[in-house]
Order: C-alpha cells, then sequence, then structure tokens
C-alpha cells in the first residue's frame, strides 16, 4: 500500500513539474512578444487558444488562458 502511495505521489509530482513548465513557457513567450512587438500579443494569444482546444482539458485551458491574458493585458 505505501509503496502504491509513493508511486502515485511521484507521478503528480511529476505531472504537476511539467504543468508548471508548460505554464512558465507560455508565461515567458507571451511577455517577451509584448515587450518585443506589442502589436504581435493578439495573434499568440489567438494561436495558442486555438492549438490548446486540441491538446488541454477545460480546466487547464481555463487555468493557462487566465495566465496567459494577465500577461498579454487582455484580462
Amino acid at each position: 500500500m505505501k509503496k502504491q502511495q509513493q508511486q502515485q505521489q511521484q507521478q503528480l509530482l511529476a505531472l504537476a513539474k511539467k504543468s508548471a513548465t508548460a505554464t512558465a513557457t507560455i508565461t515567458m513567450t507571451a511577455t517577451r512578444m509584448r515587450l518585443n512587438n506589442p502589436h504581435e500579443k493578439s495573434s499568440f494569444y489567438d494561436s495558442w487558444r486555438t492549438h490548446s482546444k486540441h491538446t488541454r482539458s477545460k480546466e487547464q485551458e481555463q487555468e493557462q488562458e487566465l495566465v496567459l491574458r494577465s500577461c498579454t493585458g487582455r484580462g
């Protein structure tokens, strides 16, 4: 029983790290684009939303969208 719990915790931790990495990457990219060219931020935001609909669950999408909105100033 204990081994199974430890294994589940390790899997959850690995998943959390992947999610945090993805969030950081999106945030950094959006911030970089906003700083380099403020007019490009909306096209990045729109393409990210389109892509995310195919790859993420609804909860993840909403969470990531909030992060991206705060970065791009569209919130």
